[in-house]
């Protein structure tokens, strides 16, 4: 084993930001700091009970950041992160982000594999599109967007065309307060799609078949291109195809609109894959692990970790800054051989809970929000057998129910919309 040097990284020095010390890291700062914006506006709809728990998970989201200081990987970094919290909310901009660069590196991971199945083939980058709908009217308008993909893949000409695909749903904001709900498909095409007349589709030929689909009585927005075969125009192509459901900017500028996206867009799915595509791409929920190490690049392990730098995020300056820094103990090469009947084995690396007398270890709020499950279901327990108010479906929904949380639901969904009534009436 030789040495290992824990002098061979630039020094962190304490109350350091983490962008001036690495600026590829600057996304960090920049989406932590609208998760904070985001705060700020559910805030002020805290007394709806789903939104407060939405919000307090939020607010606990990526608080700090553990780096690793490491020996070069194959790409020849140094700097990883190597530990975190994430709160997991959907519209969160921290999850997001990093969920999206889970998904592009999923697909950069699959394309030598649809590659070998199908060596002869192309992409297309496909958009489809309906007028813009009341934010009110999202959730209808997103199902029905589902059923008429699902009668366009029926399609005789696209099921002859198509090998495969991956689609995803994105929805902007437009600046009257309306909701744009549209999808980016990339398909998967044989090589001979742009020769033979049987397989090529015409731009009037797809908005005609997307309009009969969506059974629409006016000519769609519809756009589709061909994507080069060079590795960057696909990389480029998938990015825009996996990129956020919603971006960042356009759900932080009105707080109505915020919540009410939140409450339409509940456990509706927008990322899916069929044919060539889904035998090699999962579109499943991302994880933490895959969170915290996005890309291609290996997990962070403590073979290679020299130190550990902790940042702390400043709500006041809107960043992250260094706490402090935990130096792995420096270790000797392994002795010698030396004739023995049993020669000393080489010393053990000490793992990093080793290191310090604080450990950092990941699901810390997963144990609290359990604890606090709990003990709200045997309150509610406790209320239903004094006959004090509890009801059945409120244990069930403590207790993860499905029943109880889609009951729920739609009751704070009546509940929302009387209450929009109420101050149109005041105004």
């Amino acid at each position: 084993m030789s040495a290992v040097n824990n002098n061979s990284f630039p020094v962190v020095k304490q109350g350091a930001s983490l962008t001036a010390y690495a600026p590829d890291e600057k996304p960090w700062d920049t989406h932590r700091s609208e998760a904070q914006t985001m705060e700020g506006l559910l805030r002020k709809y805290a007394d709806d009970e789903r939104i407060k728990h939405l919000l307090d998970r939020i607010a606990q989201c990526s608080p700090w950041l553990i780096f690793a200081h490491t020996t070069p990987d194959e790409r020849n970094r140094t700097f990883k992160l190597h530990e975190t919290t994430f709160c997991r909310v959907r519209t969160c901009p921290v999850c997001q982000w990093r969920r999206s660069l889970r998904h592009v590196a999923r697909f950069l991971e699959a394309l030598p594999k649809i590659a070998a199945e199908y060596p002869n083939h192309r992409w297309l980058h496909l958009t489809l599109t309906v007028k813009n709908c009341p934010v009110e009217n999202l959730r209808e308008t997103i199902v029905e967007l589902n059923k008429s993909w699902k009668r366009l893949m029926n399609l005789k000409s696209f099921k002859t065309a198509v090998l495969g695909y991956v689609r995803n749903i994105e929805v902007t904001r437009s600046a009257d307060g309306s909701a744009h709900p549209h999808m980016h498909i990339l398909l998967v095409v044989p090589a001979s799609y742009f020769k033979k007349s049987s397989l090529y589709i015409r731009h009037d030929e797809w908005r005609e078949m997307w309009r009969d689909s969506a059974r629409l009585d006016y000519d769609p927005q519809v756009g589709v291109r061909a994507i080069k075969k060079t590795g960057d125009d696909t990389e480029r192509e998938v990015r825009e195809v996996m990129k956020y459901a919603t971006k960042p900017e356009h759900l932080l500028e009105d707080a109505e609109w915020l919540v009410q996206y939140i409450y339409q867009v509940h456990n509706l799915r927008f990322l899916s894959a069929g044919g060539l595509v889904k035998k090699h791409l999962s579109t499943e929920e991302v994880n933490e692990d895959e969170m915290i190490v996005p890309g291609q690049e290996d997990v962070v392990d403590d073979s290679g970790v020299l130190a550990l730098t902790r940042f702390n995020w400043h709500r006041k300056k809107a960043g992250y800054y260094a706490k402090e820094t935990k130096v792995r103990p420096a270790t000797a090469p392994a002795p010698a051989p030396v004739p023995a009947p049993v020669p000393a084995p080489a010393p053990a690396a000490a793992p990093w809970e080793a290191w310090g007398s604080e450990p950092i270890r990941r699901g810390d709020w997963e144990a609290e929000k359990k604890a606090y499950d709990d003990k709200r279901a045997k309150e509610l327990l406790d209320e239903i057998r004094s006959d004090t108010g509890g009801t059945l479906e409120g244990l069930l929904r403590a207790t993860g129910n499905s029943w109880a949380r889609n009951q729920s639901y739609e009751r704070k969904q009546v509940l929302y919309e009387l209450a929009q009534e109420r101050r149109k009436r005041k105004t």
